[in-house]
Order: C-alpha cells, then sequence, then structure tokens
C-alpha cells in the first residue's frame, strides 16, 4: 500500500539524558509493544547512535539540542486487515522454538532472533529529515535559564530554516538571543534523504533547495515496527516465551546494558534518589571572611550561606546567599561587621553538580516571592520571616513541592520584619516532585527541644536546625545539617541567654 502525502514540520527537543535520546528516537521509530513496555523502551540501544550520544553528551555533561525539519513524501506499508504470514523456512523456524527459554532452550530462541529478527516494519514513511544539533555544556545551559533565559525559543530564534520567520515579542527575546549566541556551543547539521544544499542548510534558499530534491531522492525517515507474535499467529501461541526471549535477546545485545543504562540520566531519578548521593555539610564562622569545602573534596550540590549581625540585644541586619555549585568551597564575606556576627553555611556536598537544578533566594517586605525558571519546578524550600527585635518571634513554613513558585506574606509582629524564601528548582519533569513535601518551624525555644515530622510514609531526604538569640555567637554550636533517613527529627538545642528562639526545616521524601 503506497500513499503519496505532502507534510513539512518542525520541531525543538532538548536532550541531556539516555531517556531523552531513547524518547527522541521513537519519534522517527514507533514500536507497537502495549504489552510489554520493555520493548518499547529498549530498542535503540544497541544503536551507534546511542553509545555516540553515551560519549558525547552524558559522560560530558553536556546537552544537546535537535532542531528537526520533516519533509515527508509517500507513505507505504501493511493494511491492518491483511493476513500476513511467513515464509515456509520461518514457519518451520517457529513451529520448532520450544515454550521455555530453560537451559539450551534460550540459545534457540536467540539463533532464531539473530536469522529473523524481532520485529516486523509494517509501515514506513520516505521522504527528508534535517536535523541541526546544537552542544552546550549543562552548567550554560543552567546559567541561561537561571537568567531568564528560554533557551528552546531562543534556539528557534537562531537556528534552523524558519529562524529567520521567527518573530521577537520583545526586548527581552533580543536578549535572550544575544545570550544564547555568546554561549559557547558546537554545531552540525545531518541531512537524511534529498541532496544536502551547497548554501548551507541555515538559510531559507538552502532549505528550499533540499525540500525540492527530497520527491527525486527520498529515504526511510519514519518507521513503525509490531513483535512477531502481534503479526504471526505461529508465534501468537508462543507469545509469553517471545517475550522473555526477546528479553533477555535485547538483554545481551544491547537494550539492557548496564553500562550504558547505569550512567546518569539512564532512567529519570527522582529527588530523593538524586540526593542520595548527597552528604549534609554545614560550617559556621565568626571572622570576617571564611570558606566552607565540602570534605573529601566532594562538590557542592546545593547550599546557602546565612549571615547573623547582631547589635544591641537585636538581630539587626541578615544576609543570605546562594553557593555556587559544581565547586568543592562555598567563599563568603562577612558584612556591616559590628556587634555580635555569626555565618552559617549549610551545603548537600557529593560527586559533581546537580544538573539542571537552580536555587532562588529571595530577600523583602510585605510578599516575598522566589519563583522557579521555566521548566523548572519548587523541589525543597522553606520560606522564614524573621524578626528583628525578637529573635523568638520568627515564623516558618515550608514551600509546596511542583510549584511554579513560593511566596511568604508577612505578618505584622511589631518590629522589623524581613522576609526570606529559598528554593532548589528542579526539571519539571523529575519524578515524584508531587509526593515532596517541607516542613517547617520557627519560633520562641520551648523547655523542650521542638521536634518536624515527615508525613506517613515518607522520610527526610534533607533539612536543617538552628536556634537564635539575641547574641547569635552563643548559640551557633547547635547549628545542625539534618542527615537523610529519618522521619522524625528532635532539634537541637538548648537554652542560653538571651530570646531564644529556633528554625528547623526538613523535606520529606
Amino acid at each position: 500500500m503506497l500513499n503519496i502525502l505532502t507534510d513539512q514540520t518542525q520541531s525543538v527537543e532538548e536532550l541531556s539524558s539516555l531517556s531523552d535520546y531513547r524518547s527522541s528516537l521513537s519519534i522517527d521509530v514507533s514500536v507497537s509493544a502495549s504489552y510489554n513496555g520493555f520493548l518499547a523502551s529498549g530498542s535503540f540501544s544497541a544503536s551507534a547512535g546511542y553509545d555516540r550520544f553515551k560519549r558525547d553528551i552524558v559522560k560530558t555533561s553536556s546537552e544537546r539540542f535537535d532542531m528537526n525539519t520533516y519533509c515527508l513524501q509517500f507513505v507505504a506499508g501493511l493494511s491492518p486487515s491483511m493476513k500476513i504470514e511467513p515464509t515456509e523456512a520461518m514457519k518451520k523456524a517457529i513451529d520448532k522454538l520450544p515454550n521455555d527459554i530453560k537451559k539450551s532452550n534460550l540459545e534457540r530462541w536467540l539463533d532464531f532472533f539473530r536469522i529473523y529478527g524481532t520485529h516486523v516494519a509494517v509501515q514506513v514513511r520516505l521522504g527528508g529529515k534535517m536535523s541541526q544539533q546544537i552542544i552546550m555544556k549543562s552548567k550554560d545551559v543552567t546559567k541561561l535559564r537561571a537568567e531568564g533565559v528560554d533557551v528552546k525559543a531562543a534556539m528557534s530564534m537562531s537556528y534552523g530554516p524558519y529562524s529567520g520567520k521567527v518573530k521577537m515579542k520583545a526586548s527581552q527575546d533580543t536578549k535572550s538571543k544575544e545570550k544564547l549566541e555568546n554561549t559557547s556551543k558546537t554545531q552540525r547539521t545531518l541531512v537524511l534523504g534529498g541532496i544536502p544544499p551547497a548554501s548551507g542548510a541555515d538559510s531559507a534558499e538552502g532549505f528550499s533547495q533540499w525540500a525540492e530534491s527530497v520527491r527525486e531522492a527520498p529515504m526511510p525517515v519514519r518507521i513503525a515496527l509490531a513483535p512477531f507474535d502481534e503479526i504471526f499467529d505461529a508465534v501468537k501461541s508462543k507469545s509469553a516465551t517471545y517475550q522473555l526471549a526477546y528479553e533477555k535477546y535485547a538483554e545481551k545485545y544491547g537494550a539492557k546494558d548496564a553500562g550504558a543504562l547505569g550512567v546518569a540520566g539512564a532512567a529519570p531519578k527522582s529527588v530523593k534518589e538524586i540526593l542520595a548521593d548527597y552528604k549534609p555539610h554545614k560550617c559556621t564562622f565568626d571572622q570576617s571572611s571564611y570558606e566552607c569545602k565540602c570534605p573529601s573534596n566532594k562538590k557542592i550540590g546545593l547550599g546557602f550561606q546565612l549571615q547573623a549581625n547582631c547589635d544591641d540585644g537585636k538581630l539587626d541586619k541578615a544576609y543570605y546567599t546562594n553557593c555556587p555549585v559544581g565547586v568543592n568551597g562555598c567563599i563568603g564575606s562577612q558584612k556591616d561587621l559590628s556587634g555580635d556576627d555569626e555565618s552559617y553555611t549549610w551545603l548537600m556536598c557529593g560527586p559533581s553538580e546537580i544538573r539542571g537544578v537552580i536555587q532562588r533566594f529571595v530577600k523583602g517586605e510585605n510578599v516575598v516571592t522566589a519563583t522557579c525558571p521555566s521548566g523548572t519546578r519548587v523541589s525543597l524550600g522553606f520560606k522564614l520571616q524573621q524578626n528583628s527585635d525578637s529573635p523568638d518571634k520568627w515564623i516558618a513554613d515550608g514551600c509546596t513541592a511542583n510549584e511554579q513558585s513560593c511566596s511568604l506574606g508577612l505578618k505584622n509582629q511589631g518590629g522589623n520584619d524581613e522576609g526570606y524564601v529559598w528554593v532548589a528548582c528542579f526539571p519539571a519533569d523529575t519524578p515524584g516532585l508531587s509526593g515532596i513535601r517541607n516542613v517547617a518551624k520557627a519560633g520562641d525555644l520551648p523547655s523542650k527541644s521542638p521536634s518536624l515530622s515527615c508525613p506517613s510514609g515518607k522520610k527526610i531526604i534533607a533539612g536543617l536546625n538552628m536556634q537564635t538569640n539575641s547574641k547569635m555567637g552563643r548559640v551557633s554550636k547547635y547549628f545542625r545539617a539534618i542527615s537523610a533517613g529519618g522521619r522524625k527529627y528532635t532539634t537541637y538545642t538548648k537554652n542560653e541567654k538571651g530570646n531564644d528562639g529556633y528554625f528547623a526545616w526538613i523535606g520529606c521524601s
């Protein structure tokens, strides 16, 4: 069955993990496997492109943006009503296949797959595909997003045959395009079908020349596959064994290659799974400059600093700043040195920066909002109202995960109150974001140390505990970075001279 069609489409895809790469391939190669998701998800990892992506992108902490333009001309395939029979030789081979894969029986199935394959091509779309690939370091992509750049939109404006036709809505679009152009990157163009344009793929003229040549020299650019037990009656009676044998075959020849799928990003990890590789660390300082370093040369994944400036029995000023990620240490410098100053640093230390994660720390009055960049959502976070007159009048609450932002509306407590909101923004497609719960408390220090508890079925994945006082130097020894694992945390505090209070936060998953 052959049909003639004309269809042009363009899309921008962001690829930073092996799962992203598999998803992108599924656009061009669809696998009918409703009964077994493994067949669909594991169908591409034996390819040379899979290994190249693992080597060039995943292992180098890079991201690839693919601008794919399709020019589809023909479609050919099998009619759903058509009954397909295997060749006589294949039919005899199927009849001899065992009904289990025990011991030597598995090898007979593997021999069958090596000779006849595992799937049938039921539809092929012919035409052309032009793919422009832009490769950037993940840290540069994260930096652009932190500066408010919609990277995919900026790519559409800057690259591809339609880039000149994309209208920029405002000066922000122009600035985003300029920031992207000033960021280090590599570019390559791949053409399948048609004749590669002599004038280059970026120009409208070059694209037009290529599109016109596709009809004369089409290539298969999209294909649909179906497993044997959906097509051949002779295999349907052995469907369960076929599926098990195929899984073993795929495991042996690449689809479950642990070396590939074990690389970071092979399967999306939840926040809890990511933070399992990171350990909490804290530092306190009372000198004018300092550096809090991760132990054993580990790298900062998350972190921030607080400087408390106390004078005349009051918390006169407070400064919060995010720590840089992907480095060993967080350097600070105290400001407004007068009275009793103390600096606190909280870190999550691990093997590297956490890809795609952006921290926000916002200070203000009345209503304070920390907003995650486009494509990310709140995971961990807290909101804190500080009262400069009385450290025991602080108010705290946890941020709601999987939201675009976290806001704090300050309450009037008869003093100079300031609000602070900290959030760690994870990519929006991170599994389990909606299941995270942030719990935070602050206030007057009771006679019995207060405690925080995760909801039923959840455990702590990160947190901190600090005591507040009119002279913070007295209580810095009670500052703690909370370890993961427990469901309940009892704050480490002790009544000292002065207006004692406390602040504690835990993230639960």
